[in-house]
């Protein structure tokens, strides 16, 4: 039968009264509970949120074999609950898509059957057992953006694999086992801010090679293990085309933030970046030496700041730079000459409005 209205269950009372029910017409809530059996037997569509949310026994979600559609889906914090696999049937999520804080979650099977466009986000996050992401690869688009973060032992990004567009916001922070990007080898653009930060074993970027345009900002931060940027555009191979198709160009429309990545010696990887359309970050990279890697970039709008690079020697690799819409900051970046922040002050026709250097090397 079909139940009109919202439900929240939080007593196996509470469970008895909508057993009986085909489809719920609100949101349906599973809170809180004791119980181990979450048997829906009937349930085939819920047109709000179905939420399962700190339900310490629930060990699976057999009881919801026969769920095909939920307008959005939240699985959070259920410390028992080892497997989704009970979800086979389920076929359509149209909103949002939320797997978070299940200590015993290893996979993800039981979602592979979805295949609608999320409207809402896609968020992974602390799932600290959590394998694989690969049953999520059907889904047709991520329209509210996507969050993989805080999964101890995640070293995939299949649900993100074959995409040539991604149209949102995409976060990959935190994995401490994912060593790379290959499984985003055909991505082409991404109409959003990308955020690759945390990410404690992260090797290099590899997988990232057809990239050619960032619609957002782009911040690669504290993954310190990170020693160059091969895998961008300039500095590794790509899968979705041919080699003399792929243009020599990468741009960032919004912002560019290389920061805090501790082991980071190389920028080889942005040999194609020739824009960024906001402001240029370069700071806190302990052994990063030159800004060898940058020599094709023509342009920032914004900002262009090198700050607390301990052992940065050399700016000469930006010789093309004409254009600083913003100011031009150069500060306690103690081996470098300070006459080549002067150099590079004199070389800009277009800008920048203020240069501000302070910090660098007076002896040379």
């Amino acid at each position: 039968m079909g139940c009109i209205g919202s439900y929240t269950v939080s007593t196996q009372w509470d469970l008895d009264q909508i057993s009986n029910c085909v489809s719920i017409g609100g949101d349906l809530r599973i809170d809180a509970t004791t119980f181990t059996d979450l048997n829906l037997p009937n349930l085939v569509q819920v047109d709000g949120l179905l939420e399962i949310k700190d339900n310490g026994y629930i060990y699976d979600l057999n009881g919801l074999l026969l769920l095909e559609s939920v307008g959005s889906l939240a699985i959070i914090n259920n410390d028992s609950l080892g497997s989704l696999s009970g979800l086979t049937f389920l076929n359509s999520v149209t909103g949002s898509l939320t797997i978070s804080g299940n200590l015993n979650l290893l996979d993800l099977v039981g979602l592979g059957g979805v295949t609608s466009t999320l409207a809402g986000a896609l968020t992974i996050t602390d799932n600290a057992n959590l394998l694989s992401t690969m049953d999520l690869q059907f889904i047709a688009s991520f329209d509210g953006g996507v969050e993989i973060a805080g999964n101890a032992q995640l070293a995939d990004l299949l649900a993100l694999a074959g995409r040539t567009i991604i149209s949102s916001d995409l976060v990959i922070s935190n994995n401490a086992m994912l060593r790379d990007f290959r499984d985003l080898g055909y991505l082409l653009e991404l109409t959003g801010n990308f955020t690759i930060e945390e990410n404690a074993g992260l090797y290099d970027l590899s997988g990232l090679s057809c990239l050619t345009n960032v619609t957002g900002n782009l911040t690669i931060s504290d993954n310190n293990l990170l020693l160059d940027l091969v895998g961008l555009p300039g500095g590794g191979t790509c899968l979705s085309l041919p080699p003399s198709s792929i243009p020599p160009i990468f741009n960032v429309d919004g912002d560019l933030s290389i920061t805090g990545n501790d082991g980071l010696m190389a920028l080889v990887g942005l040999n194609f970046l020739v824009s960024v359309g906001g402001a240029l970050l370069i700071e806190d990279n302990p052994v990063l030496p030159t800004l060898a890697g940058m020599e094709n970039l023509l342009s920032v709008s914004g900002d262009f700041i090198l700050n607390n690079n301990l052992i940065l020697s050399s700016i000469q690799e930006v010789w093309m730079l004409s254009q600083v819409g913003g100011s031009l900051t150069v500060t306690n970046n103690p081996m470098l000459c300070q006459n080549q922040v002067g150099l590079l002050s004199s070389q800009i026709t277009s800008g920048p409005s203020l240069t501000f250097s302070s910090g660098n090397n007076l002896g040379c």
